[in-house]
């Protein structure tokens, strides 16, 4: 119990730090190298000392492999008489997930390695571009006995649950705007003029006239004070004058006509799909709001001017427990958001952009809610602003501020929710004074230890 309470306190960095160190010096411990498939893994087992057990060991993706696994396992600690073990995978795809949570409840420990790392390595061992399950799993063995390893993020299940959620809307909101697109071209084809007279073809008017009158002919025939009725009673704040506006580009639309059947059934099926996407986002929304109501870092977040609930959520569920990160540093990584270069000597220098190694989905709504927030937020808005004045002449400079902006939020996210604090204005401030007082205090230190005569 004293060495579990040890192990809380200590951080996640530091835990990882001793396990490398562990597995570097060691020689009793026994390396599981899994490489992941959709229906069977391959396992390599191998001693931190360097020694090969078994090149490959196929086990299917249910109970009955992972138990074989767990059976040769424990075989190989009897024989080789190695008291520890080590499990490692590469996360690929969703696939490990079931490996991990079955080795997680038996309290193994179990690594995960960079696919990146697996790739660059392979050449490493072998210069062939030969490939191969057993290959990679004993690529897999090698870079674990090195220490180039990582403990997984791996959520809770309400936050996993609230994952799933955000990543169901986003896909909804593509495949809104992809039916907005289509609609649009429908329009277009058969009524233009009515197609450029709304900025949004998913306003509440042409939505109303889409699903009763979507033909010019049909505006006709109706006649203009039942059409201008017609539209008032639809959208009573739609102006009488717009309404008339519209009916005269019916009397003199350019659309083709002769296809109207066709075209009738795929107005009415784009319209049910986006009708049926909207309730589904309501839903999720819902659901969402259910999770993340209760917990406090989401109602942290919204304390910062320009961030909604919409954002917050996301964030929450990229980002997970605030406890698996040791600084706003590697919060920034994780967005993908850190920079990065080339350079060699005077010949080669490179200018340094973003890796975009992280989470898309994380970076996207960090540059969004930059966005909101330069808009919203005095403080962010002025960092902004200096940044641009900084340097007038430079290209792309409000991307770039716009980045470094994203970066600066990520850290003030990560402060606010380890000192679990509400977002403050003035918070740079005070650190300027604080660190101001300090200094001022190390100089007088030093004055009065100058000004104090020396003992002959």
């Amino acid at each position: 119990m004293q060495e579990k309470e040890k192990r809380s306190k200590r951080s996640v960095k530091q835990v990882l730090q001793d396990l490398k160190m562990e597995i570097r010096s060691s020689q009793n411990t026994l390396i599981v190298a899994v490489d992941i498939g959709k229906i069977r893994h391959c396992a390599c087992f191998a001693s931190s000392s360097g020694k090969v057990l078994r090149r490959k060991f196929f086990f299917t993706n249910t109970i009955d492999g992972f138990n074989q696994l767990m059976r040769q396992t424990k075989f190989y600690q009897r024989k080789e008489e190695l008291p520890h073990t080590l499990f490692g995978m590469e996360p690929s795809g969703y696939y490990w997930v079931h490996l991990y949570e079955y080795l997680s409840l038996r309290e193994k420990r179990v690594v995960t390695v960079s696919p990146l790392a697996v790739n660059r390595n392979r050449e490493t061992i072998n210069v062939s571009k030969d490939k191969s399950d057993p290959k990679d799993a004993y690529n897999i063995a090698d870079l674990m006995r090195q220490g180039k390893f990582y403990f997984p993020i791996y959520r809770d299940k309400e936050v996993r649950k609230l994952k799933r959620f955000m990543q169901m809307y986003y896909r909804l909101i593509t495949q809104k705007a992809s039916l907005r697109c289509r609609l649009r071209g429908v329009v277009g084809y058969v009524f233009p003029e009515l197609e450029h007279y709304f900025t949004h073809i998913t306003a509440k008017s042409i939505l109303a006239i889409l699903q009763a009158y979507p033909f010019p002919l049909q505006i006709r025939t109706l006649g203009k004070s039942r059409f201008v009725s017609f539209l008032a009673k639809e959208n009573p704040h739609f102006s009488r004058k717009r309404a008339e506006e519209i009916y005269e580009l019916a009397s003199s639309s350019i659309g083709i006509t002769g296809e109207e059947e066709a075209v009738l059934f795929e107005i009415r099926v784009l319209l049910n799909e986006l009708r049926n996407l909207e309730e589904n986002v309501a839903r999720i929304n819902t659901e969402v709001y259910a999770i993340v109501k209760d917990r406090e870092d989401y109602e942290l977040l919204l304390t910062i001017p320009g961030i909604g609930p919409v954002t917050a959520s996301s964030i929450v569920a990229e980002i997970g427990e605030i406890t698996n990160f040791s600084s706003g540093k590697q919060l920034i990584k994780l967005a993908g958001l850190d920079l990065c270069g080339s350079e060699s000597g005077i010949s080669v220098h490179t200018l340094r952009h973003i890796s975009k190694r992280g989470r898309k989905v994380l970076r996207t709504v960090l540059y969004q809610a930059t966005v909101a927030c330069i808009k919203c937020n005095a403080h962010l808005r002025a960092c902004y602003l200096k940044l641009l004045a900084n340097q007038p002449n430079k290209k792309k400079v409000k991307p770039k501020a716009i980045v470094a902006i994203a970066c600066k939020l990520l850290r003030i996210i990560y402060r606010m929710l380890t000192e679990k604090k509400a977002f403050d204005l003035g918070y740079d401030e005070k650190l300027k004074r604080r660190f101001s007082l300090k200094k001022t205090k190390t100089v007088s230190i030093e004055k009065s230890d100058l000004l104090q005569p020396v003992a002959c």
